[in-house]
């Protein structure tokens, strides 16, 4: 599968520990995805410091095409993460950064670029909101992942381009996860996808729901976890749900979805035993100029 993550990208900086890490959903999902074999690509605006090198040669490293991503002069996105109660919580962020000050703007360019790929994936932190009807193309899914901000409004403005939403749900119980769900199809979303943190995932087609227990590990770092989810659960069920005269029946459909949901669980499970996204640890900077607001 050729396949592309849209928007953001961030350091997380961890004040507990004065460590940061590349990040970001979109840039997560590309890293991901070129880790399970996709041919992957990302794109979106880097900053000009010390931090956004750090994303863009990690990308690199990962074997993830930018060849239509932007450099620009100012900070790179930035996510401040501390270590309260047992819990990793993200305390202060720049808002993207020079992304998120500049956001880019999709001229005929890129949208022929993103023509040529199977599957596009953005996010409500992308900074590019603005620019998801252009993301979808006739014959390509678009996946779209709105975090925790699934209120009315925010999914009644997105689901109408989307083929999958996915929702970050772990805060909310089974029975509110599944009238979020409802909402998604009833505004246009054809498939949504709920990660439920401990809890496992749940996705549901319209016709039916499905729920995945989350493997029992002892975790080192969950942040990524739900984008690695994501990732491997995507790949599998767009690759196997775009076979020609792939006829299955109900049980077939159903098995091929609980090995999505397996591959899911794996990957997340994989990225919960490394520090960071994907790893790729530095020091925090002790120039205070750019790192203002989170740092030792």
């Amino acid at each position: 599968m050729r396949v592309i993550g849209v928007g953001d990208n961030v350091v997380d900086k961890y004040i507990h520990t004065g460590m940061m890490y590349p990040g970001g959903n979109a840039l997560n999902f590309a890293v991901y995805a070129s880790r399970l074999g996709a041919e992957s690509a990302y794109l979106g605006v880097f900053g000009s410091d010390r931090a956004g090198h750090l994303v863009r040669e990690a990308a690199q490293n990962e074997g993830v095409a930018l060849t239509h991503c932007q450099t620009r002069k100012g900070e790179n996105g930035f996510a401040c993460v501390d270590l309260i109660g047992g819990d990793r919580r993200f305390v202060h962020s720049n808002k993207g950064g020079i992304a998120g000050r500049e956001p880019m703007v999709l001229s005929l360019r890129e949208v022929d670029y993103l023509s040529t790929f199977d599957l596009i994936v953005s996010s409500i932190n992308s900074c590019m909101t603005d620019e998801l009807p252009k993301m979808n193309l006739p014959g390509i899914p678009l996946a779209f992942d709105f975090s925790e901000r699934h209120d009315y409004e925010t999914l009644r403005e997105f689901c109408p381009h989307l083929d999958y939403a996915v929702l970050s749900a772990g805060k909310l119980s089974l029975t509110a996860t599944l009238a979020k769900v409802q909402q998604c199809h009833d505004l246009g979303a054809t498939y949504v996808l709920a990660t439920l943190g401990a809890r496992g995932a749940l996705f549901s087609n319209r016709l039916r729901y499905f729920l995945s227990p989350a493997r029992k590990i002892a975790a080192r770092d969950s942040l990524g976890a739900g984008d690695a989810y994501l990732t491997a659960f995507l790949l599998c069920h767009v690759s196997r749900q775009h076979k020609q005269g792939d006829v299955r029946t109900a049980e077939q459909e159903s098995q091929r979805v609980r090995d999505c949901m397996g591959k899911g669980n794996a990957l997340a499970a994989l990225v919960c035993l490394q520090d960071g996204a994907f790893g790729y640890g530095t020091p925090i900077s002790e120039n205070l100029d750019n790192e203002k607001g989170c740092c030792l």
